[in-house]
């Protein structure tokens, strides 16, 4: 009798921890007492909850008991198909819990907003059109589109009437139109033309709701729009606070934008090693640009041992991630024999795949490689095209190189007037090499003609338009001094030169 009443206390027991989840104290006692009467009854009452962990708790206890088999097979069930039901349940319960814990959002200007991501158009989707156009690459469940049935791969090209040629032209049209109001659009969905209405959603309202439940790119979206005043005013602090959290959330190109903050100390304490690591994070979920600039980072040994080899292979995965500018920073590795063998032949072919995608360091380091036949033979001419294409696209290095070319006639046929322009032109943008190239040479670095036209540009009489600055000059140049609250000495000089630009400039637009 006093054993039954032992055996009846210690089932109680165990079946109130198995009750509340407590496995491990029901593990214990079950252990201590070994009575097999309490099997049963307990499979009595865990089986009936049908859930998993009721199943776990048996199992713990009687692994070899007489009903483990039909547990294991019944766990193995609720593991492998969850309720959908209940998955419903706990989403829709968590989004009414996070949707009633938003706050509102701060005053901002309202932009009408689609709610959805886009990307250009490939070529081959709108070839039956023969034109470019928006393609829709997620849908936001909370905007205006999921509601009017907008698809991913739905292809936007005409909106209100007007031609749909990429992305920027899409999110132009809805920004002009108030949230609320309608707008039609144009779309291919299966190579089928549709129409479809529906008003437009608040931008950064929509933004803010989706940030607040958690959704990474809603976050990032936040950190441009307090970063650029685009909606809300300008708040930097704000814009950092979104910034970190898209981060935290994974986001890759946050995790590049926060880096480059911490690399360069804009609105945060620099931190070398900070910002490696989140470019390392930006290069592992695949952002091309944060692998290219940790190879950079391990190159330079900023944050980190000076490792070339390290920076090679970044380099590489950058490169197969697409990024350009890896091109450069692998050939410059093989060129000059750093975590790479020395080849020049390598180096050079980098470096015309790199001129191939515009990337301006390219022209020049390629331009040089044929002026000195490093790789193949020498080719002036190939330099020449090189170096002044990198000046069309404004490399100021390039402007420097090819002006000495031309003041010194080296390899090339001289031509003084031009290389004095280019050193000048470097120059106007502060490269210290063009400044005393043209001190060498005994020529100002400013044109003195266009002194003149600036300050009769400006409203200033500097006398005849000769390059000859006399007295009318400098008295004009002392009354744009007074004006503009500069040191008055009518002393002509670079720095006034760049100066007049600027107030040209204003003017041009004010007009």
């Amino acid at each position: 009798m006093r054993m039954q009443k032992v055996h009846k206390a210690t089932l109680t027991l165990t079946l109130a921890a198995c009750l509340a989840g407590e496995a491990s104290v029901a593990l214990a006692q079950a252990r201590e007492y070994k009575f097999d009467p309490a099997d049963k009854a307990l499979w009595d009452v865990l089986s009936d909850s049908g859930t998993p962990e009721a199943f776990h708790s048996y199992l713990d206890i009687y692994p070899d008991g007489q009903f483990a088999d039909e547990a294991r097979e019944r766990l193995q069930a609720t593991e492998a198909k969850p309720t959908d039901e209940i998955r419903t349940l706990e989403t829709e319960d968590s989004q009414k819990s996070a949707k009633a814990s938003i706050p509102k959002p701060p005053p901002h200007r309202r932009q009408g907003f689609l709610g959805v991501e886009l990307t250009a158009a490939a070529s081959g989707e709108t070839d039956q059109i023969r034109q470019k156009g928006a393609l829709i690459t997620e849908v936001s469940q909370m905007g205006s589109a999921a509601e009017a049935g907008l698809e991913v791969g739905d292809i936007v090209v005409r909106a209100n009437g007007l031609i749909i040629s990429e992305p920027r032209d899409l999110v132009d049209v809805s920004s002009r139109i108030v949230p609320g109001d309608i707008i039609s659009i144009e779309l291919l969905r299966d190579r089928r033309r549709e129409q479809v209405s529906l008003p437009l959603g608040d931008r950064f309202e929509l933004l803010w709701r989706e940030a607040h439940l958690g959704k990474p790119s809603s976050m990032y979206s936040l950190y441009f729009a307090f970063r650029d005043g685009n909606g809300p005013n300008k708040d930097l602090d704000a814009a950092l606070d979104w910034l970190h959290r898209a981060s935290e959330a994974g986001h890759a190109r946050a995790h590049y934008s926060l880096a480059r903050r911490y690399q360069l100390g804009r609105g945060v304490e620099k931190d070398l090693s900070r910002a490696l690591s989140l470019f390392e994070k930006a290069g592992e979920a695949g952002d091309g640009r944060g692998m290219y600039r940790v190879g950079l980072m391990h190159r330079r040994g900023e944050g980190t041992v000076k490792n070339p080899a390290l920076a090679a292979a970044w380099y590489r995965r950058a490169i197969d991630a697409g990024e350009p500018r890896a091109l450069t920073g692998l050939a410059y590795l093989y060129r000059i024999g750093e975590g790479a063998p020395k080849d020049y032949v390598k180096a050079r072919r980098l470096y015309g795949e790199a001129v191939a995608r515009n990337q301006r360091s390219a022209h020049l380091a390629l331009a040089r490689m044929h002026l000195r036949g490093l790789g193949g033979p020498k080719n002036a001419d190939r330099a020449v095209e090189l170096l002044s294409k990198a000046v069309e696209l404004g490399h100021t290095r390039s402007m420097v190189v090819l002006g000495q070319l031309y003041v010194e006639g080296d390899q090339v046929r001289r031509d003084r007037p031009r290389g004095i322009r280019l050193l000048r032109r470097a120059a106007a943008e502060g490269d210290r090499t063009a400044l005393r190239e043209l001190d060498e040479v005994g020529v100002t670095a400013y044109d003195p003609l266009e002194l003149q036209q600036l300050l009769a540009k400006a409203g200033f009489d500097p006398g005849p338009l000769d390059g000859k600055p006399g007295r009318k000059t400098r008295s004009a140049l002392q009354n744009f001094q007074k004006v503009a609250g500069l040191k008055v000495d009518g002393v002509p000089s670079l720095e006034m030169v760049l100066a007049l630009r600027k107030r040209v400039e204003s003017r041009a637009g004010g007009e």
